[in-house]
């Protein structure tokens, strides 16, 4: 049997104050053999590594420490589509939901903020950061953050056919180049002077085959995966933004646990946090490895590069996402979760 080590994060001094027994939504609360039945979800494909490492430290370890819960990982989702699952979250029909905020950012214009953090989620937590997004999932989505699951691990990295030359503006310079990218990222390429290329992950193997691109953007830890690394010889650090991916809980379900099991589920959901940022950091070693068995070079970009390569590329978002949405308290948001570059 697995052991959740006592980690008692902020989650757990957040879930016990707004702490209420009501049942709340119009689901009606299920139990078997004398536990609470949760229903658990994701937005994604059960092969994606995510929801592995989702099923394996937090559903298994839940399962079988708790002795109020239960939680049923809704395989097929039921009747509820891949788009309509933060639907489906918000309303409580799905408890527990594992998902890129992506997909509900219309909701909760925060969200698109929260990736710009470049402080610990420790910090965070500490400085009141988490309290305030907490309050943002709370008033656009009805639901309540539990993990942000390896948020210390994950990033997002640029991939390359050609090492690029240095710039003391912008970090490298990509001028001439192609870049495959998506629209969070359109603005960010087109910085640091490439051409940004909108092309789905499944053809991005035949664009880089084809010559039609010279490298592009990706979340690291999945490139020997998808024989990407035949084409690219170049991978750039350091990666940038958080995970996107957050645990979070149904609001009127939340409330109405007990304080026993709000107290199991806190806990879980922190060992969760922080062993999912090892199994991250375990998956990324062995992709980086498979790709230097390849010849690939790792890029890490230094000093005073390394500096304008980081803050080209969140000042580029940050001036996006203020120009563009209404995100309550976007500086205080923004001072709390990120620190400028030195």
């Amino acid at each position: 049997m697995r052991r959740i080590s006592s980690i008692v994060p902020i989650f757990l001094a957040l879930s016990l104050s707004a702490c209420q027994t009501t049942s709340g939504g119009n689901t009606p609360k299920k139990t078997e053999n004398g536990k609470r039945i949760l229903t658990a979800s994701t937005c994604l494909t059960e092969r994606i590594f995510q929801v592995k490492t989702f099923k394996e430290p937090f559903l298994y370890v839940a399962n079988t420490n708790s002795k109020t819960l239960k939680i049923q990982f809704n395989k097929k989702n039921g009747d509820v589509s891949r788009d309509e699952q933060g639907d489906s979250h918000a309303d409580g029909t799905i408890d527990i939901m594992l998902c890129p905020n992506g997909f509900y950012a219309g909701r909760i214009p925060a969200v698109r903020l929260a990736i710009l953090g470049n402080k610990s989620t420790e910090d965070i937590r500490s400085n009141g950061g988490l309290d305030i997004l907490q309050s943002a999932w709370i008033k656009g989505m009805n639901t309540r953050i539990l993990a942000w699951p390896a948020a210390e691990a994950y990033g997002v990295n640029l991939y390359l056919k050609q090492t690029p030359p240095l710039s003391k503006s912008t970090g490298v310079n990509l001028s001439g180049m192609r870049i495959r990218t998506n629209s969070l990222n359109w603005l960010v390429v087109a910085a640091l002077g490439a051409v940004p290329k909108s092309i789905s992950p499944r053809k991005i193997k035949r664009a880089l085959a084809a010559k039609v691109i010279d490298g592009f953007v990706f979340p690291n830890g999945n490139i020997s995966r998808h024989g990407w690394d035949e084409y690219i010889n170049v991978k750039l650090e350091p990666s940038f933004y958080r995970p996107s991916m957050l645990l979070t809980i149904n609001n009127d379900t939340y409330k109405s646990l007990s304080i026993i099991q709000q107290k199991e589920l806190s806990l879980t959901a922190a060992g969760y946090e922080k062993e999912s940022a090892s199994v991250w950091r375990a998956r990324l070693s062995r992709d980086n490895n498979a790709m230097r068995a390849q010849g690939i070079r790792m890029m890490y970009l230094k000093g005073e590069y390394a500096k304008a390569f980081q803050s080209t590329v969140h000042n580029v978002q940050f001036r996006r996402l203020k120009s563009q949405y209404d995100i309550d308290q976007f500086d205080q948001i923004k001072s709390q979760i990120y620190q400028p570059y030195k």
